[in-house]
């Protein structure tokens, strides 16, 4: 009774070793497999050594001249090797920096001929100068339009371009219109009457006319007059820019 009680203890504990052992066999080889199945992820797998024909590497005879034909693997025939890992595409953004600089700004004084004159800056709404008026300016370039008002035909506009700088105190800028010319004719007397007036360089001959440059609204000139039966004498004559004026021959001086 006894020995079989031994017999069948033994038989249990064999068993039981026989399991762990099997148990112990199937987790070493799902461990070996996960390994391999990592280092294949990595790695890859490996690349075929590519076989070159012997006729590429035989050493070439010296019976073989320069027309004998030379054969050489084709490179279609190699196989192509392809990375494992691809190289991430990266994207870089800048944005600039942007700066926003303080204005500087300077009074400027305008001064004008005429007096009547206005000045628009910048194209803003004319102003008048008068004496003179004073604008605050940013520093940097400006254009000024000088003009009269509407229905004054002395003067066309003009337009200049001033560079405000910075410095201390108002900085003053001078500006002025374009004149239209004087138109002056000599009426009456003989025909052979004229009308000479060197101060602005004109002799007008009787039924003439001639334009006379201007550089203000109102000019004064002194004109002598001659012709036969005309006692010679001279004339004050006052031009206004952009009107005609006619001068008797016979007029008393």
């Amino acid at each position: 009774m006894l020995s079989q009680l031994t017999s069948l203890a033994t038989g249990v504990r064999r068993n039981e070793l026989l399991g762990k052992a099997k148990r112990g066999a199937a987790m070493v080889a799902v461990v070996t497999a996960a390994v391999a199945g990592v280092l294949l992820v990595r790695w890859g797998p490996a690349q075929p050594e590519v076989e070159v024909p012997a006729e590429a590497t035989a050493p070439v005879s010296p019976e073989l001249t320069s027309s004998t034909p030379v054969a050489i693997p084709r490179v279609s025939s190699l196989p192509m090797v392809t990375p494992s890992h691809k190289v991430p595409n990266i994207r870089f953004s800048v944005r600039p920096i942007m700066t926003v600089l303080p204005r500087v700004e300077r009074d400027v004084t305008i001064v004008a001929t005429p007096g009547s004159a206005l000045v628009s800056i910048d194209g803003r709404a004319p102003v008048k100068v008068g004496f003179g008026v004073t604008q605050r300016l940013t520093v940097g370039p400006h254009a000024l339009v000088f003009s009269t008002p509407s229905g004054d035909l002395c003067c066309l506009p003009r337009t200049i371009q001033v560079e405000v700088v910075e410095g201390d105190g108002p900085q003053v800028v001078s500006g002025a219109v374009h004149y239209r010319d004087a138109r002056l004719s000599l009426v009456g007397g003989p025909a052979d009457a004229v009308l000479d007036c060197p101060g602005v360089g004109k002799a007008v001959k009787s039924g003439e006319t001639v334009t006379v440059g201007m550089g203000a609204v109102d000019q004064f000139v002194n004109c002598f007059i001659s012709g036969s039966g005309i006692p010679p004498g001279s004339k004050s004559i006052r031009l206004r820019a952009g009107q005609s004026i006619a001068v008797s021959a016979l007029e008393p001086r």
